[in-house]
This record gives structure tokens, sequence and C-alpha cells, in this order.
């Protein structure tokens, strides 16, 4: 059975807070399980390298191909 307090619940383990950084970029975002996504940009602003909280880094294949 759903109720209105198991459905808010669920959206509360689900929550996420954005850090932000200047010129309006997203630097870090944070989700209710301890988990985190970090965001580097080139000087144009596109997002150039994402780091996730395991360790992994992500970066943009235009970049790596350079």
């Amino acid at each position: 059975m759903v109720n209105s307090k198991t459905r808010r619940s669920a959206e509360q383990r689900r929550s996420r807070h954005y850090n932000w950084g200047s010129a309006d970029r997203v630097f870090k975002e944070l989700f209710s399980s301890d988990k985190f996504k970090r965001y580097c940009y080139a000087r144009c602003g596109r997002v150039i390298k994402t780091r996730v909280s395991g360790g992994k880094i992500r970066q943009d294949s235009k970049i790596e191909n350079q």
C-alpha cells in the first residue's frame, strides 16, 4: 500500500543538493546517498571533466582526442 507518507519518504531519499561556483556553474552535486559529482569546466564554459564519489573520472571525449 502506497500512501502520501510513503511517497514523501521516497522523495526525501532521492534528494539532490547543488553547490554553485562562479558564472552560475554547478561545482558539485550532492546526492542523498552520500555520493557526489564534481564538475570541471573549460574557459568557454563546457564541462571537460566529471569526478564521481567512487574515484572515477569521466573526461569529455573531445578533450581526450586532441
